[in-house]
């Protein structure tokens, strides 16, 4: 298994068809190589990949660091239920600390863990745990029932982490505060938004006479049908795309056998692929 990031990122086209992805890839340690996605499965992939894409925090993840921080548990109203919470900082062997919080009884467990074994250094392994981004800052959560949590396991991979990748000097165990519960919150960016950002009725907004952020919720009492607001263009070279009528070809130079066609003027295509553009 393998982990890399798209550098580079084009698609090769054929008659106005994606025939294939192409991409240059890099690694942890710089390397680089160029890869194919080829056309029979470009509509299985093609949403996944981006150029220069960062880490999707819809996807669980496996963290592994030294304890350096640990918080006492607390009982925190959550969604209206009272949940228990603990925050602790991990550091790798870079001296890069990640944050992390753990909720539910999976806190419990933890907590009284670091207590039998405060006295020997703790590498905490999680799988399949959440990434939180708020303000640009980057942590990481358990997913109820699903992330599972050990300190000090007995794998080859804690081993060598504390063996040969901590630093030297002895750090011990710090007990603090516990930060502000929005740090990081179990809720998903969505509700998250919704929380903090103030909802706004039509009204509210044309009044309005500085820029600032709000939420509209509404229904659609129509929908407008006049191209006034959209065009119609070549998905492949996003050219705006020319209607004809009454079999009148724009060059004039031979008649279509229909009666509305749509034209490309930079491909020299009649009904191209479309895009909707606005």
């Amino acid at each position: 298994k393998i982990k890399v990031k798209i550098i580079r990122l084009w698609r090769q086209y054929s008659a106005g068809d994606i025939d294939s992805i192409e991409m240059v890839l890099i690694d942890s340690n710089g390397d680089t190589i160029h890869a194919t996605v080829n056309e029979d499965v470009v509509p299985i992939f093609e949403s996944f990949l981006e150029e220069d894409g960062t880490l999707s925090p819809e996807y669980l993840i496996d963290i592994m660091g030294q304890i350096v921080e640990v918080t006492h548990v607390e009982i925190v109203s959550l969604n209206g239920k009272d949940t228990e919470k603990i925050s602790l900082l991990l550091k790798n062997e870079e001296d890069v600390r990640l944050p992390l919080v753990v909720w539910g009884k999976v806190a419990l467990d933890l907590s009284e863990a670091i207590q039998l074994l405060s006295d020997s250094t703790l590498i905490c392994v999680m799988k399949f745990v959440k990434i939180k981004v708020w303000k640009d800052e980057r942590s990481v959560c358990n997913a109820y029932n699903v992330s599972a949590v050990s300190l000090n396991p007995f794998i080859e991979e804690v081993e060598a982490f504390a063996k040969c990748k901590l630093p030297k000097e002895n750090i011990s165990l710090a007990i603090v505060q516990s930060k502000p519960l929005s740090m990081v919150s179990m809720m998903s960016e969505e509700e998250d938004y919704f929380v903090k950002t103030p909802q706004k009725t039509i009204s509210n907004i044309l009044e309005t006479r500085k820029v600032e952020r709000c939420y509209l919720r509404c229904t659609i009492a129509a929908i407008d049908n006049d191209m006034g607001w959209y065009y119609i263009s070549s998905k492949v070279c996003g050219t705006k795309l020319d209607m004809l009528h009454n079999n009148v070809h724009p060059g004039g130079t031979y008649e279509l056998d229909v009666r509305c066609m749509l034209y490309c003027t930079k491909c020299k295509m009649l009904n191209p692929k479309l895009k909707l553009r606005y």
